[in-house]
C-alpha cells in the first residue's frame, strides 16, 4: 500500500550550511576542513571527561582506604544511578519543555566540580591493627590500636571477658602458630601515643617453642587482628564485622556522590543531545565528536595515576590531593567553554511523555533496552570491582608500590588503545552492521574479556585485555546514542537520551554495582569474572536467536541472514512518530528503514 513519506529537504534546498575553518599547507599539499560548530562541543566532551577521570575511576579504592567494604561500595553505587534516573528524566523533560538546557547544563557542571572536589575532605578511618611485644624481663603484653572510642572506654581499667585466640598470619612470626589468651579480670589497661590499648598476654607457641628464641633487639612483632575476638558489641570493628552503615566516611561519599551522579547525568544527557543536534543528518559522526571526551579521560587519568604515585610513595594510604586539583582546573575550563556555547531551541513536544511511551510498543525496541541494561550491569562492575580486583592481584604479586601507575596506565589504554579508535570507526561499523548486529559483538566481546580476567595472575598482564574497551564501551556507546537519537520523536530528545541513560545506569549499573559487591566479596575475583563471561557469551547468543526469530515473524528475506545484513540505518522495526511521522494508510506503524531508504 501507498505510504505517505514527509521527507527532509534536500541538501541543495538549504540555505544554511555549517560553518568551516579551513587551513592550506605552505606547499598546498594539505586541505583540512574543519566544522566551527562542532568544535565548542569537541571541546566540552575533551574537559569534561578530562576533569573528572582524575578521581573518578578511582573512588572504589578510596572508599576502601576510608574502610568501606566492598558491599558498601556496592550500595553505593547501586543507590546513586537511581537518582541518576531522576535527574536524566525530570531535569531532561524540564528542558526540553521549558527550554532551560544551558542554565540547567552549567549548574550541572558547578555541582559535579563542587562534590569531586569535596571527597578529599571525607575523615580516614585507619583499619584496626594489633601486635604482641616481648620485654627482657620476659614479659608479654598485647596491643590493640584504633579501635573506636566506645570500644577503647569499654576496654580501659574495665572488666573484659575471657579472650583465646589462635593466629598464624603474623608476618615476622608466619611459621609459628601463636596460641594466646587473657583471663577475664580487670586489667590495668594504659592509652599510648598511637591510640592503643594494651594488657599482658599469657601466650604460647606450637611445639612448644619459646618465644625466647627470637632476637631481643625486636619488640614487637605484627598480629593478624581479625584472629582476635573482643567479645563485646561496642568493639564489633575490631575483626571487621562493623557494618559499612556505622561509618561516617560511607553517609558522606554517598552525599557527594548522589550531587556527583546527578549533575554528571544531566550534564551527559543534554551534552549529546546537543552532539546529535548540531551534526543535523549526519548522527553517525557522533563516535568522531564523543571521541575527544575519550582523549580527555585517558590523558588526564594516567597524569592523575603517576601525581598519586609520586606523592604518596611508599605510604600504604595514597595521597590522592593532585588529582583533586586536576579535577578543579579542568572543569573550570569547561565552564568557560561551555558559557560561550549557544545552546538552540531543540523543538517542543505537545506531549513528552506520551510520544516516549508510545516507542515501548516495539518489541525490537523493547530489547534495545533489556540489552543497555545487561552492557549497564557489567559495566557497573567494571566500573567499581575492576581495579579491586587488580589490587588484590597486586597485593598477592609483591607489586603494591606501583599499583597506581599500574592502574593510570590501564585507564590509558582503554582510552588510546580501545574507545579512541573504535569512536572513529564506530559510524562506521554501525552503517555496515547495524545497531542490533553491533550490541551482539558487544555482549560476545564482554564475555571474552571478564574470562581473560578470572585467568589473571599477574595484575600487569590485565593491559591488553583493556583494548577490548573499544567495544564494550566505545562501540556499545555510540551504538546505543545514536540508535536513542534515531527513535526520538521530535523535541523529545533529552528526554529519549536520559531514558536510555537511566536504563544503562539507573538499572544496568545500579544493579551490577550491588549484586556485584556481594558476589564479589563472597567469592574469589577468578570465580566472579568467570561466571559473568559465560554469562555474557550466553546472552550474546540469545540475542541473536531473537533477532532471528522477530525477522522470522515479520516475513524478512534470508532469515537469520537478514540479522547480520543491515541497511544503513536499521532502527526498530515498529515506532510512530507524532512529529515527522511515517504513517501507512492503515495507521499501522512502519519500519523507519522505510523512512530514510
Amino acid at each position: 500500500h501507498h505510504v505517505q513519506v514527509d521527507r527532509k529537504p534536500e541538501v541543495n534546498e538549504c540555505p544554511v550550511r555549517p560553518a568551516y575553518l579551513q587551513f592550506v599547507t605552505t606547499w598546498g599539499m594539505v586541505n583540512i576542513r574543519i566544522n566551527a560548530r562542532l568544535l565548542s562541543i569537541k571541546a566540552h566532551y575533551f574537559s569534561f571527561f578530562g576533569g573528572t577521570a582524575p578521581i573518578l575511576p578511582f573512588i572504589p579504592v578510596i572508599g576502601k582506604q576510608l574502610g568501606i567494604s566492598q558491599v558498601g561500595i556496592g550500595v553505593i553505587y547501586g543507590i546513586i544511578p537511581v537518582f541518576g534516573i531522576a535527574s536524566k528524566t525530570f531535569l531532561g523533560s524540564l528542558a526540553d519543555k521549558f527550554q532551560l538546557h544551558k542554565i540547567i547544563f552549567i549548574s550541572g557542571l558547578i555541582l559535579t566540580t563542587l562534590a569531586l572536589f569535596s571527597v578529599q575532605y571525607i575523615p580516614n578511618v585507619s583499619e584496626p591493627y594489633a601486635y604482641l611485644s616481648f620485654s627482657n624481663d620476659g614479659d608479654t603484653n598485647i596491643s590493640l590500636c584504633n579501635l573506636e572510642q566506645e570500644c577503647v572506654e569499654r576496654i580501659q581499667g574495665k572488666l573484659l571477658p575471657g579472650i583465646q585466640f589462635t593466629c598464624n598470619q603474623s608476618e615476622q612470626l608466619s611459621f609459628y602458630e601463636i596460641n594466646g589468651a587473657v583471663s577475664s579480670a580487670k586489667l590495668p589497661t594504659t592509652i599510648n601515643d598511637e591510640n592503643c590499648v594494651s594488657f599482658p598476654g599469657n601466650l604460647s607457641f606450637e611445639d612448644g617453642i619459646d618465644y625466647s628464641i627470637f632476637n631481643s633487639s625486636v619488640s614487637r612483632y605484627a598480629l593478624n587482628h581479625k584472629c582476635i575476638d573482643l567479645g563485646m558489641p561496642e568493639c564489633e570493628n575490631w575483626n571487621g564485622t562493623l557494618p559499612f552503615y556505622h561509618l561516617p566516611s560511607f553517609w558522606i561519599l554517598l552525599l557527594l556522590l548522589l550531587v556527583n551522579w546527578m549533575a554528571m547525568a544531566i550534564v551527559i544527557t543534554i551534552g549529546d543531545a546537543l552532539c546529535f543536534h548540531l551534526l543535523e543528518d549526519h548522527p553517525a559522526d557522533y563516535g568522531i565528536q564523543r571521541v575527544w571526551g575519550t582523549i580527555g579521560w585517558g590523558t588526564f587519568s594516567m597524569i592523575s595515576g603517576y601525581l598519586i604515585d609520586k606523592v604518596s610513595g611508599d605510604q600504604l594510604n595514597k595521597d590522592y590531593s593532585p588529582a583533586f586539583y586536576l579535577v578543579v582546573g579542568v572543569l573550570f575550563l569547561d565552564i568557560v567553554v561551555s558559557l560561550r556555547m549557544k545552546f538552540p531551541s531543540f523543538g517542543k513536544s505537545k506531549s513528552v511523555f506520551k510520544d516516549v511511551w508510545y516507542l515501548f510498543r516495539s518489541v525490537r525496541i523493547c530489547i534495545f533496552f533489556i540489552v543497555v541494561v545487561l552492557v549497564g550491569f557489567y559495566t557497573g562492575v567494571l566500573w567499581q570491582f575492576l581495579f579491586w580486583h587488580i589490587e588484590d592481584l597486586a597485593h598477592n604479586w609483591g607489586v603494591n608500590d606501583r599499583i597506581k601507575l599500574l592502574e593510570g596506565v590501564m585507564l590509558g589504554i582503554q582510552c588510546f588503545g580501545g574507545e579512541l579508535p573504535f569512536f572513529f570507526v564506530s559510524g562506521w561499523i554501525i552503517k555496515s552492521l547495524g545497531h542490533r548486529n553491533s550490541l551482539t559483538i558487544v555482549l560476545f566481546c564482554f564475555g571474552i574479556r571478564f574470562i581473560l580476567y578470572s585467568q589473571l595472575v599477574n595484575p600487569w598482564l590485565v593491559l591488553p585485555i583493556e583494548l577490548f574497551q573499544g567495544v564494550t564501551f566505545g562501540l556499545f556507546y555510540a551504538t546505543m546514542a545514536s540508535y536513542a537519537n534515531m527513535i526520538a520523536p521530535s523535541g523529545t530528545s533529552a528526554t529519549v537520551q536520559g531514558l536510555v541513560g537511566a536504563a544503562f545506569e539507573g538499572i544496568g549499573v545500579a544493579s551490577g554495582s550491588i549484586f556485584g559487591g556481594m558476589l564479589f566479596k563472597y567469592y574469589s575475583g577468578q570465580v566472579f569474572f568467570l561466571w559473568l563471561g559465560v554469562i555474557s557469551v550466553i546472552a550474546g547468543v540469545l540475542h541473536i536467536v531473537a533477532q532471528c526469530t522477530l525477522n522470522h515473524l515479520e516475513d524478512k528475506p534470508h532469515g537469520c541472514r537478514s540479522n547480520i545484513e543491515y541497511s544503513v540505518t536499521d532502527p526498530a522495526d515498529e515506532f510512530p512518530h507524532q512529529n515527522g511521522s511515517v504513517k501507512p494508510a492503515s495507521g499501522q506503524p512502519v519500519d523507519k528503514a522505510e523512512e530514510v531508504s
